[in-house]
């Protein structure tokens, strides 16, 4: 060594690390999109959407083989129609769905730049409203949390423990990877759980819109046709109240000329007489003609009874059941389907919630199982692996 340098003892050259900074894993707001991390993202979606895919169309492809072989078993289909039946399917599910791969990695990407973005965003908010500690374990790296317990215990390849370590080092690390994950994680969930809620208050929304103006085109298509038959109801009122007026005074003429005659003599008296009966037909007419409408053209009402009539007329009009007004009906039957549709609402937006707890909890545990492993690497398998797991039974 140089003249005035130490040698290095045994003491120096294994003295342990310095502690870790508090916050040094905290990410800048658009990290994301630098060059690095925006092509890991974009690996992994793209990587998570293949599988996704491919599974989905195994599941699929089981459930269609076995609902065939249910049918050749019962005698509704042979063995070559159940096989080229499964060929068919097979060929056309086949190009369907990874025709839909694009489309499907495109906005799990967005969707993923969205919820980093929403992340950012609470960790910002946390920021001033908890301690420096807790923001440190919100905005933990749970991949390099998973490296550093590893190699404080000991445990894991290249660990001092050997290709795994000591049971009880193994026990620790995973006491303590649960706890890491659990608050490393809990930003990531609730932007998850954000962008499901707000996908799920749109769809909802575009459909409550789309809904309002069928209605209302349809309540104005009825209003429309209800004044045309009005209008049309009326005008055959009018005509047939005209064809009553000509009837009866035809009838009232041709009694009067067959009783008297064209070419007969009356003397004054008697005409006086004639002109008087013609004014009581007359009257009887106008009787027959006004209570026509309620009691039929052949019958003669006196007025009182006809008030009458039109009085029970009016009290006995229905307000409820199949003789309603139309339009209640159609109001009631609006509010029910609106009460149906916000109760649905409401239990989807529950089952995302109750999904994203148990999911944070189920992918603490598969972090802190897959850090045992495989540390860092196996940290994020495990998360992403339990977290799948639970979508798919809750979701």
């Amino acid at each position: 060594p140089a003249a005035g340098v130490p040698a290095p003892t045994a003491a120096t050259s294994t003295s342990p690390a310095p502690p870790r900074a508090l916050l040094s894993d905290r990410k800048s707001f658009l990290s994301q999109f630098h060059p690095k991390p925006l092509l890991i993202s974009i690996i992994r979606l793209s990587t998570l959407t293949a599988s996704t895919i491919f599974a989905t169309y195994v599941t699929d492809q089981i459930e269609y083989e076995t609902s065939n072989e249910k049918l050749v078993t019962s005698g509704v289909l042979t063995p070559d129609q159940c096989d080229l039946r499964n060929k068919e399917w097979e060929e056309i599910q086949w190009k369907l769905r990874w025709g839909e791969f694009k489309t499907k990695a495109m906005v799990g990407w967005f969707k993923y730049q969205v919820t980093v973005l929403i992340m950012r965003t609470y960790e910002k908010l946390a920021e001033g409203r908890v301690s420096t500690e807790t923001l440190d374990r919100l905005t933990m790296d749970t991949m390099k949390a998973g490296v550093r317990t590893c190699d404080s215990y000991g445990v894991g390849v290249g660990g001092s423990g050997g290709s795994g370590g000591s049971s009880s080092a193994k026990e620790a690390v995973r006491s303590e990877m649960v706890s890491t994950c659990l608050w490393a994680n809990v930003i990531g969930f609730a932007a998850d759980a954000t962008v499901q809620l707000a996908i799920l208050s749109y769809g909802y929304y575009v459909y409550y819109q789309g809904r309002r103006a069928r209605i209302g085109t349809d309540l104005e298509v009825e209003t429309l046709l209800e004044e045309e038959e009005e209008v049309v109801e009326e005008e055959a009122e009018e005509e047939e109240v005209e064809g009553v007026e000509v009837t009866v005074q035809g009838e009232v003429m041709g009694d009067k000329d067959a009783a008297i005659g064209d070419d007969a003599v009356v003397p004054p008296s008697d005409a006086d007489d004639a002109d008087a009966g013609d004014k009581k037909d007359a009257a009887d007419a106008d009787a027959v003609m006004n209570s026509s409408t309620t009691f039929g053209d052949d019958a003669v009402v006196p007025p009182s009874d006809a008030d009458d009539a039109d009085a029970g007329d009016k009290i006995c009009i229905p307000t409820q059941g199949w003789g309603a007004d139309d339009k209640d009906s159609t109001d009631d039957n609006n509010n029910d389907e609106e009460g149906a549709m916000a109760l649905s609402y409401l239990i989807k937006t529950v089952r995302i919630i109750v999904s994203r707890s148990v999911g944070l909890v189920a992918a603490s545990y598969g972090g802190a199982y897959g850090t045992v492993l495989w540390p860092g690497w196996g940290t994020l398998l495990g998360t992403s692996v339990a977290d799948s797991m639970v979508s798919s039974v809750l979701d």
